[in-house]
Parts: structure tokens; sequence; C-alpha cells
């Protein structure tokens, strides 16, 4: 029987990339996702590389479709993201 890939997001970074490394080193197969799909192939030559955009909603189906568990990680900033309009005078 073949397991189910770990979709792993953020492994470009310090912690996804450590959670890729951790499950690959396990023996466990693994789904790095992200936006540079050529440098994830380049970085986890041993994982499937899928293309996932958070901005990007129909990224999300194909990158989670067949996946047996999901790590997310997401980039954040110090820096809050407005989440309504600007106020006018």
């Amino acid at each position: 029987m073949n397991a189910r890939p770990i979709l792993v997001t953020g492994a470009t970074g310090n912690v996804g990339g450590a959670a890729a490394r951790a499950l690959l080193s396990a023996g466990r197969p693994v789904r790095v996702a992200g936006t540079d799909v050529d440098r994830l192939r380049a970085l986890f030559p041993h994982a499937e590389a899928v293309m996932l955009d958070l901005r990007r909603p129909e990224t999300f189906a194909p990158a989670v479709t067949g996946a047996g568990g999901l790590v997310l990680v997401r980039w954040c900033t110090r820096t809050p993201m407005r989440t309504a309009a600007p106020r006018t005078p």
C-alpha cells in the first residue's frame, strides 16, 4: 500500500524546510508546496513539488488533493496587514 504524501507549505523557509527534511528522513512521502516550484524541486529532489499560492484559491485543490496530512507554515510579518479600507477624513 502506498502512503499518501504529507503536504508541507513554506518549505523554502526555516520551519517548513525543517519539517519537510524531517519527514523525508523518516521515510515519509512528502509534497512540498509554494510559488516557486523549480526552487522547491532543487531543494527537495526526493519530494513531489506543487504550486500553491495562498493568495490564489484556485491553487488549493490541486495541491491538497490526495494528501494524507498537512503541515501549514505561512510567512508572517510584524507589521499588521490591513483588512479594511483606510478611513477617509
